[in-house]
């Protein structure tokens, strides 16, 4: 129906960012990125544990028409990721 909004909670691994055909975008609302190295060490004291099973909270998205995702809520922990795997790919690349 038109006008209707239906939210859909469901578990998932962080694999759905692998999709290449979605673009994420961050909403001018949402504030500046402003974690710090406490943040830092948090998160990657949690991945980098032995059988880690990190739970990064609710990232809400919402679906627009085209492949685009606008991110409501876990832009802070999106970011992180985004940064870290970036430096993990150069890291890699440039050893």
């Amino acid at each position: 129906m038109k006008g209707e909004y239906r939210m859909k909670a469901e578990g998932k691994s962080a694999n759905f960012l692998k999709n290449n055909n979605s673009f994420y975008r961050v909403p001018y609302f949402q504030r500046g990125y402003v974690w710090d190295k406490d943040n830092w060490n948090g998160i990657w004291n949690e991945l980098s544990a032995e059988n880690a099973s990190t739970y990064l909270g609710a990232i809400v998205l919402k679906n627009n028409e085209t492949n685009e995702k606008t991110i409501i809520d876990g832009q802070q922990r999106l970011t992180t990721l985004t940064i870290l795997m970036r430096a993990l790919y150069d890291y890699r690349i440039n050893g």
